[in-house]
């Protein structure tokens, strides 16, 4: 097949053969292409291994019997399971303490990496991600002054002729208040001072924080009437942090 001048050796012109015919030159396909894709795959993993070993900034507020601080740390039923899912990811972080409107403010800011308990809400959805599992749910109920009862049936009766009165940061299904005029507080304990004023009808909160604080303040004069809805609770990311789509594949 092949003409050996002068006498070439035949194993040179096969060995020649095999060099040209095979050459990843001319045959450019085998294996190579797939090098740089396994060193990318390799790469984030090694990335995303680094992110998860850093320290991130959680916040949240102190709402007993929920969510409680003893001075060191957090407890609670709400903190107990946070702590539980993050030691699961073998995730290192920060808890701090502040306010709830704090907390919010922070990360929305993109200061901290995450907040609990956080109820979900259209408008915090534009900052926060919800995306994880829930830690738990929290009741809501309606309540009102006992000495309603004098004057009215124990009936619960919202119209527009009544008002109401909730925190701010709560978002629930308004129906449940048909028609019912709504002043909105930062705080709840302004709103048990509205009431016991006689300067609304009922108050709308959750019901575990409600029935706290009327048995450390032996309140007794306030009682509930209807519980509307029960909501779940998240921990949920910040969606302004630098660290929020590396911190969202560390825990999901």
């Amino acid at each position: 097949m092949f003409d050996c001048d002068e006498g070439l050796p035949s194993f040179i012109v096969f060995t020649l053969f095999v060099y040209i015919g095979f050459s990843p030159a001319v045959y450019s396909t085998p294996l190579m292409p797939y090098l740089p894709f396994d060193s990318k795959i390799n790469t984030n993993v090694s990335i995303q291994k680094t992110s998860c070993k850093q320290t991130y900034l959680i916040t949240t507020a102190e709402l007993p019997p929920l969510n409680t601080f003893n001075g060191i740390d957090m407890e609670g039923k709400f903190a107990k399971q946070v702590n539980r899912f993050l030691q699961n990811k073998q995730l290192k972080t920060k808890v701090s303490n502040a306010s709830w409107a704090k907390s919010l403010a922070l990360s929305k800011s993109g200061k901290v990496d995450a907040i609990y308990p956080a109820i979900k809400s259209a408008a915090r959805s534009r900052y926060l991600d919800y995306s994880l599992p829930e830690i738990g749910n929290v009741t809501l109920a309606i309540y009102r002054h006992k000495k309603a009862n004098e004057k009215e049936s124990s009936a619960i009766e919202l119209s527009r002729r009544v008002s109401v009165a909730t925190l701010r940061s709560m978002e629930f299904n308004k129906a449940y208040l048909n028609g019912a005029t709504l002043f909105e507080v930062t705080r709840f304990e302004q709103a048990f001072t509205m009431l016991r004023a006689d300067r609304v009808d009922y108050i709308l909160a959750v019901q575990a924080i409600i029935e706290h604080y009327n048995l450390v303040n032996n309140i007794t004069d306030i009682e509930v009437v209807k519980t509307v809805e029960t909501q779940p609770v998240y921990l949920a990311l910040a969606k302004s942090s630098a660290n929020y789509h590396a911190l969202k594949q560390c825990l999901l």
